[in-house]
């Protein structure tokens, strides 16, 4: 480590020695160290990146592993303790960007001698003038497909579509699911109340969960430019949650966090993650779009794992989940009054079970809980769709 060129500027030298001090503290982020270094964090991320051409995330990430590397050679503590040891939350999470930074998994730290990390590949000594000469025919080949492509491919390209691939539980405890795939469909819900970008369904990526296609290869089958990756899962009355923003194209990180939160920070985590994937895909959010994104579907928590638990169900499609769903719903409404997404979702829930038999059953009910959402929240679109299913319904 301490002959690695990334560290020996002053500056960064001293930047990781406040990393250091709060090595094992997961809640130190480029915030908390901004501070601690007395400086904003627009002029920290300007200036680590001049430095080392890094992100400060990444460079945090950097002097974490490099720790991590320390205590694996020591041989003490095992994988999943070295991983909490340096600040990762998630220890599927410690894995994949131990990996990625040193091009094998931590539990082969003993069988290795090489500990240096993953080098950018040098293919000759005149690395320079191939390079050179690369960026003359790019520049080439692009002038010919300006002049030769229609305009349109420039929409194409500057399109901000994105991704949210299914969350990984990283608990033994399968019950917990519910929590980590609510999060996930929360943070995709309000990435598409943001206009200027492409959002893709969740039905659309679901059967990407257990794939092993590449991510350029599940972009170009989807058409993205971006996707978010996360894993996480509910430890006591904390919310452990890693998620990172991938560039589609050639597979690279462009911004990583990791969450250790009290569970009543739920919707923070959720607005917080939304914005910051708008902020790095440049997308302006209007003050409608984030008012959109802030909105707390209720303030009561216990009220709000009830719904979760009940969206569990509704996301089978099935009459037996339908039904099993509904309870949950009105669980959460028994807490909260006014929780209008709850009595939509029931009147949902009615109108597909009624799409399963001959006769329809439960078209009062439908109404009735429909009619309720509109009363609480008739602008959000679970209202407006569910008493649009009603008139469908009904004819």
């Amino acid at each position: 480590m301490k002959n690695d060129p990334l560290f020996t500027d002053e500056f960064l030298l001293k930047l990781k020695g406040m990393i250091e001090e709060h090595i094992s503290d997961d809640q130190f982020g480029v915030a908390e160290l901004a501070e601690k270094a007395g400086m904003s964090r627009s002029n920290l991320l300007r200036k680590v990146k001049k430095l080392c051409d890094l992100s400060v995330s990444q460079f945090m990430n950097q002097v974490r592993l490099q720790k991590a590397m320390e205590f694996l050679q020591e041989g003490k503590l095992t994988v999943t303790e070295v991983g909490y040891e340096v600040g990762f939350g998630s220890t599927s999470y410690f894995i994949k960007c131990f990996r990625e930074h040193y091009g094998y998994p931590p539990g082969d730290v003993g069988k290795k001698t090489d500990t240096k990390p993953n080098p950018p590949s040098k293919k000759s000594v005149n690395s320079k003038l191939v390079v050179g000469i690369l960026l003359v025919l790019v520049a080439v080949l692009a002038a010919f497909f300006i002049v030769t492509k229609p305009e349109k491919n420039a929409t194409i390209n500057a399109e901000k579509s994105i991704a949210v691939l299914p969350f990984i539980n990283d608990s033994n405890d399968s019950s917990n699911v519910y929590i980590i795939n609510g999060l996930m469909e929360s943070i995709l819900n309000n990435l598409q109340k943001i206009e200027n970008m492409r959002v893709i369904s969740r039905t659309s990526v679901e059967k990407f969960r257990d794939t092993k296609k590449s991510i350029p290869e599940i972009a170009r089958e989807l058409g993205v430019n971006y996707f978010v990756e996360g894993s996480g899962q509910k430890v006591g009355n904390k919310i452990v949650l890693s998620v990172q923003l991938i560039d589609a194209e050639n597979d690279k990180h462009l911004w990583a966090e990791q969450f250790n939160r009290e569970v009543e920070d739920i919707f923070e985590i959720q607005n917080t993650i939304a914005k910051t994937i708008a902020s790095e895909v440049q997308v302006i959010l209007t003050p409608e779009e984030e008012q959109k994104i802030e909105r707390v579907l209720t303030q009561n928590l216990e009220a709000y794992d009830h719904y979760l638990k009940g969206m569990e169900f509704i996301r089978s499609e099935t009459p037996d989940g339908l039904q099993q769903s509904i309870p949950w719903f009105k669980k959460a409404i028994a807490l909260d009054k006014e929780f209008a997404d709850a009595y939509a979702y029931i009147a949902i829930a009615y109108y597909y079970l009624d799409m399963f038999q001959a006769d329809k059953q439960y078209l009062v009910d439908m109404n009735e809980y429909a009619d309720k959402a509109m009363l609480y929240n008739p602008v959000i679109p679970e209202s407006l769709i569910s008493k649009g299913l009603f008139y469908m319904s009904s004819g």
